[in-house]
């Protein structure tokens, strides 16, 4: 819900979440080396979702540790992040602008 006071419109919280995540971070604690999942869910799954941190041991003797988290991602970021990837234009190689021209001609002269 926006609420305006004067000529300033303020946005509560819930109106720019774009997404919300349940986060998995699995470090090995020797080597310090990890993985991590982001999987997104919906706003109550996200409510649900508790923040927790434990070890476990592995078949093979190894320690890790298992931090649940959650996270949200806004509008604005989200936005950013699209454009961001479109930024990275793939061009096509010397060698294959001939064939390209050939099979567009062909297409577009029948």
């Amino acid at each position: 819900m926006n609420q305006v006071l004067g000529q300033i419109e303020h946005v509560k919280q819930d109106d720019t979440t774009h997404s919300y995540y349940s986060v998995e971070k699995r470090t090995t604690i020797r080597t310090g080396d990890y993985s991590e999942k982001k999987v997104r869910v919906d706003a109550n799954t996200y409510a649900n979702v508790v923040t927790t941190s434990s070890n476990k041991t592995l078949n093979d003797g190894n320690e890790i540790r298992i931090d649940i988290s959650k996270e949200t991602k806004s509008y604005y970021d989200y936005e950013i992040d699209e454009n961001e990837s479109k930024r990275q234009i793939k061009i096509l190689k010397p060698g294959f602008a001939y064939a390209l021209e050939q099979e567009l001609k062909a297409v577009f002269t029948t």
